[in-house]
């Protein structure tokens, strides 16, 4: 009975410190839940955005080959199948120590618009075989394998055409093939769609017919 009686005159001795206490605890408890809230939110944003986004850009490439590349081999293949991909590079475009193959996708490749670079640049050759390719450079040209199954058109141009001109491709008969803003200077192009078959193709600047034709 005497410990009972001490312990209720010393809640009510203390009860300032209780109540500070109190409203400690009840601040981390406070806190607690909201963290707690905050991180399941933005859990299920982040898979919200994944089940609402699709993939933008798939590439693959040869591991063994890689690896090699790291013990000073040869390097390794490069393959683009799907997505839309957009390089504006301070050098080459896209960049291969051995092989390139294009077989799906929206590729917008563009080298440096200063010095010998390319659009498309490796060591042992590349193919186009499907998708849509775009390659810019500013002074080197290496063109697709015979081997590609798709057809190609390739320009070098006496000048450089300007950045933000209006370029588009069109067969005999007048047709567009493609047409694209250039987003940087160049001199050297690639273009391959699926639209390109046997035959001259002219190349088009802000709508005025240029000299520049190619055949595939």
């Amino acid at each position: 009975m005497y410990i009972l009686k001490n312990s209720v005159v010393s809640i009510f001795r203390n009860k300032g410190r209780n109540i500070l206490i109190g409203i400690i605890i009840l601040v981390i408890a406070a806190s607690s839940t909201v963290t707690l809230a905050i991180r399941n939110t933005s859990n299920r944003l982040v898979k919200n955005y994944e089940e609402s986004h699709d993939i933008i850009a798939s590439i693959s490439f040869d591991r063994r080959g890689m690896m090699e590349n790291f013990k000073g081999g040869e390097g390794g293949l490069i393959t683009i199948n799907d997505g839309d991909i957009y390089i504006k590079a301070s050098g080459d475009g896209i960049d291969s120590n051995k092989n390139l193959i294009i077989s799906g996708g929206n590729v917008y490749t563009i080298g440096s618009s200063v010095g010998g670079d390319a659009g498309i640049d490796t060591d042992e050759g590349f193919e186009i075989n499907g998708g849509t390719v775009i390659a810019l450079g500013s002074d080197m040209l290496e063109k697709p394998e015979n081997s590609s199954k798709q057809k190609s058109v390739c320009f070098t141009l006496n000048s450089k055409i300007s950045k933000r001109t209006e370029i588009s491709l069109r067969n005999e008969t007048g047709e567009e093939i493609i047409s694209f803003e250039a987003k940087e200077d160049f001199k050297t192009l690639i273009i391959s769609n699926s639209k390109l078959t046997n035959g001259t193709y002219y190349l088009y600047e802000n709508g005025e017919k240029t000299e520049y034709t190619a055949k595939t």
